[in-house]
């Protein structure tokens, strides 16, 4: 999947992803104990969770529950798909800001939770062992996710009262840190991606400066 235009600074992301999951039946049995309480014990049978073999061993007692743990064939850009995805409904509400409502304490929750799914799929990329996908599908995923992103907030840039409140909030919640990190990652993962991404969002390089997120730019070559 490649973006066919990035010239749009306020997309929002609109691909629904269905992740692929592996998960593990079970069988269960309840006893109850009529004594000063009714207490009941589950024990699921160990089974095969994947195509890779792995075990699940879950145990429930009382309140307490381990959910199955399953293995699921993601690579690069299921994760990136996926984290598009839960930015989405972030990168609308940023959408919607004016120059009313556009205030420190309406940004930074928004911001806070786009640095949280952002972390969460850095998270699941460095638990990869090497990433097969297509670099090309890759680089268009992450540029669909910094173009969004990063357009949406300038065009909240255009909007707010004062420039300094958006700018004070992506550095209290360290957005571009976090840009930095995810982008980093992805690169280390596959060989060749910062040439296909350059060309894709190189559009962002203004954009990218007037937000304070210049260390973005040099990370991927356009500022």
């Amino acid at each position: 999947m490649r973006v066919s235009s990035i010239i749009s600074i306020a997309a929002t992301a609109a691909l629904s992803l269905v992740p692929t999951a592996f998960a593990a039946p079970f069988k269960a049995g309840a006893v109850a104990d009529a004594g000063a309480g009714a207490v009941i014990h589950a024990r699921i049978i160990d089974t095969q969770a994947n195509k890779y073999g792995a075990d699940v061993h879950a145990r429930f007692a009382g309140a307490d529950a381990v959910a199955p743990v399953s293995k699921r064939d993601v690579g690069c850009v299921s994760i990136l798909t996926e984290l598009k995805v839960n930015l989405g409904v972030h990168i609308t509400a940023l959408g919607n800001l004016n120059a009313q409502n556009a205030t420190t304490e309406v940004i930074t929750p928004i911001l806070s939770g786009v640095v949280s799914v952002i972390g969460d799929a850095v998270v699941q990329l460095k638990g990869l062992n090497g990433c097969s996908d297509n670099v090309s599908d890759c680089a268009g995923v992450l540029a669909e996710i910094l173009v969004s992103l990063c357009g949406v907030l300038g065009v909240v840039l255009s909007v707010v009262t004062d420039v300094q409140i958006l700018l004070g909030v992506i550095v209290q919640v360290a957005l571009g840190g976090c840009l930095c990190e995810l982008i980093s990652v992805v690169i280390g993962l596959m060989g060749g991606l910062l040439l296909e991404l350059i060309p894709l969002v190189l559009v962002l390089a203004p954009t990218l400066l007037s937000l304070g997120l210049g260390a973005v730019g040099s990370l991927l070559t356009i500022c």
